[in-house]
């Protein structure tokens, strides 16, 4: 397994493919494999082109490596990727989120696409829509 102890180079993809097994191992197997890559891309603050791109020849530093191990260690410990975080993607915009309010949900874009769909053809016009008491605001 990696580690800090680690005597040889971790690459990323080293390190994905580890991180994919603990999860699975720990009862995360649904969502194993995305939870290992979000991790390591959150964590680091990569893109997905830089992790795709250098994944086999980027040398992950002690360092980054701990600091992943502990995010993977909270989401093993059943914590939802978005509050490890405090980022909930909705509407194809990143919100804050924290203890004080609900993730945003994908039921909820549905919702908003079907309230859009009242308003065809008022694109263009001031609108007033109340957001009350939903959690995050999105």
């Amino acid at each position: 397994m990696v580690g800090p102890s680690s005597l040889m180079p971790i690459t990323i993809d080293m390190l994905q493919k580890d991180i994919a097994q603990r999860l699975k191992d720990a009862g995360c197997g649904e969502t194993s494999q995305l939870d290992a890559r979000l991790l390591i891309r959150n964590t680091l603050n990569l893109s997905d082109v830089e992790m795709l791109a250098h994944g086999r020849d980027h040398i992950v530093a002690i360092s980054d490596i701990d600091r992943v191990l502990e995010n993977v260690n909270k989401r093993i410990d059943g914590m939802p990727i978005s509050r490890i975080f405090s980022n909930r993607e909705f509407w194809g915009l990143p919100f804050y989120i924290n203890e004080h309010c609900l993730d945003p949900r994908p039921d909820t874009e549905t919702l908003i696409e079907a309230a859009l769909a009242l308003f065809k053809g008022r694109e263009h016009e001031p609108l007033r829509i109340i957001d009350f008491g939903t959690g995050s605001g999105c």
